[in-house]
């Protein structure tokens, strides 16, 4: 007899898809281990940190040559009342880290680490890093 966990739908509480999203969240897991090794991601600019208030917004963004945009996004969350920008470059080419550099209320970090192979470890990395107990 096959062991079903019935709710809603059964295809989504199934043994099987169980044991899936166990294998996903020890997947995820060595990836937040290899982006949280030392040395792998590196502070370039800004603040290691910001405190705020309860009702303060950061803002969180990764990205790789992006300097065609990264001066109008950061121009545009800032004015839209966001306290602080955390940007974490994933190898850029051009001058993304430069122009990042540039402005105030923004901490600019770098890594060399693949974003097509670890982008999970990458997003949780920055979530957990400056996302937590803020809005964001």
């Amino acid at each position: 007899m096959t062991a079903f966990a019935l709710g809603c739908h059964s295809c989504h509480t199934t043994t099987r898809n169980d044991l899936k999203r166990h294998a996903y969240a020890l997947a995820n897991d060595v990836q937040e281990r290899v982006v949280g090794r030392p040395g792998a991601i590196r502070h370039v600019h800004g603040p290691a940190d910001v405190a705020t208030g309860p009702r303060e917004l950061v803002v969180l963004s990764i990205g790789r040559d992006a300097a065609p945009w990264i001066d109008t996004l950061i121009e545009h969350h800032l004015s839209l009342g966001a306290k602080h920008v955390f940007f974490l470059d994933n190898g850029s080419r051009d001058d993304t880290v430069a122009r990042a550099c540039r402005h105030d209320r923004v901490s600019v970090f770098t890594t060399d680490i693949e974003f097509r192979r670890y982008e999970v470890g990458l997003r949780r990395w920055i979530v957990r890093t400056f996302g937590r107990d803020r809005w964001s």
